[in-house]
């Protein structure tokens, strides 16, 4: 269900118009449209950019990426284009408050302008084709794990390489849940598919330990924590299933991803109407010791 949910493209704009508007904080900078300003032009100036990491600072305690800044402002070039044409159709009532909402409103009416989707056999065997882990079943692991702090630091690799050799030299039934540093995971964790794997460690260390030996310490490798060792107990082959049984499931999948490749389609013909500029920050000063002082 949360994979479906994930997909639905009502959530994706209710997202992007409320993780948009809690960045903005009511601000209340200089609007990004001036009155005298064209209707098809869009200008991105360093003011809203500055907001919009600003916004995001606040509410996440750092600073964004680059990449995720320039996600940020794609977004809401994305949230603009769909504003103005709201409010070209007649749903704009002038009250800012409600932009987010309205640039959602005109995203579901262009909605009903898609045709109804109605798959053959050979389009949904060809998504299967294209997507078979995502409908892999029966492949699960079990493994220990042993933390030793964040990979950014050398020496928690070389604590983690001193202790494999510890660990190879021991008796297998030797004590060694205490030998890592503490962490909020367990360190034995059964019968988990790889899937769930990746969404807790990553995907590095899920193709890392995909390929591990089994029953032998194996590492240092890292995960989104840091710096780990790993011990497979046991790696379970999964299958992929035959069309007939996933037959339903792929036609749901298959339906969403048309319905957003059709809906970022018809963005694309809006935003093509618009003369957008996104002005870049100049590049920040170093942080001196007084500063951070």
């Amino acid at each position: 269900m949360l994979k479906k949910l994930i997909k639905e493209p009502l959530l994706h704009f209710l997202l992007l118009g409320g993780l948009l508007f809690a960045l903005r904080g009511g601000d209340e900078a200089a609007p990004a449209v001036a009155a005298d300003e064209p209707s098809h032009t869009v200008v991105i100036n360093t003011e809203r950019i500055r907001s919009i990491r600003d916004g995001f600072t606040d509410y996440w305690r750092r600073p964004p990426t680059e990449a995720e800044l320039d996600k940020l402002v794609e977004d809401y070039v994305t949230e603009e284009v769909l504003y103005r044409e709201a409010r070209r159709v007649g749903l704009d009532k002038e009250d800012p408050i409600i932009r987010a909402r309205l640039a959602h409103e005109m995203g579901m009416l262009a909605e009903t302008d898609l045709e109804r989707l109605s798959p053959t056999d050979s389009d949904l065997r060809a998504y299967l084709a294209e997507n078979p882990e995502e409908y892999r079943r029966g492949d699960r692991c079990s493994l220990r794990q042993l933390f030793f702090g964040p990979a950014d630091n050398p020496e928690n690799a070389a604590r983690a390489e001193e202790t494999l050799s510890t660990l190879h030299a021991a008796d297998e039934d030797a004590p060694w849940k205490n030998l890592g540093d503490p962490i909020g995971l367990p360190t034995i964790l059964e019968r988990l598919r790889w899937r769930e794997v990746g969404g807790l460690f990553g995907e590095d260390f899920q193709a890392q330990i995909q390929q591990a030996p089994v029953e032998r310490w194996f590492g240092p490798i890292t995960s989104n924590y840091g710096t780990h060792l790993v011990y497979l107990i046991e790696r379970e082959e999964g299958y992929i299933p035959d069309f007939e049984d996933v037959r339903a499931i792929v036609a749901r999948d298959w339906e969403a991803a048309e319905l957003l490749k059709r809906r970022d389609a018809h963005f694309a013909e809006l935003r093509a109407k618009y003369d957008i500029t996104v002005e870049s920050l100049p590049p920040e000063a170093p942080e001196t010791p007084d500063d951070a002082s």
